[in-house]
């Protein structure tokens, strides 16, 4: 009984792991893609971000910009599907017996 348990453990781990990556690769490619086909777009002309017109030029900043998401969702991911990255982020935010990080 005590094997299948460790089995399923490792079953379960490996699954979160996969489900884990999987939405950090799902982010990632949200919060990059965008810019990378404005790349695309632009490969031939070199004033191609100087003809935009304002309104695309806003969007193509603001797409610019989304990969802070990807750097703001990763920590979160990690923190939901990681017990042990969560328990260490949870003694280094909180003092204990007097200790400040």
């Amino acid at each position: 009984k005590v094997k299948l348990n460790r089995q399923e453990s490792r079953t379960r781990n490996r699954t979160n792991f996969n489900m884990m990556f999987a939405i950090l690769v799902l982010f990632y490619a949200v919060s990059y893609f965008p810019s990378f086909i404005f790349v695309f777009l632009s490969r031939d002309d070199p004033n191609y971000y100087n003809r935009l017109p304002s309104a695309l030029s806003n969007l193509y900043y603001t797409l610019q910009r989304l990969f802070i998401v990807n750097h703001i969702i990763n920590p979160l991911v990690y923190g939901y599907f990681d017990l042990k990255f969560r328990q260490k982020l949870a003694s280094m935010c909180c003092s204990k017996g007097g200790r400040k990080y």
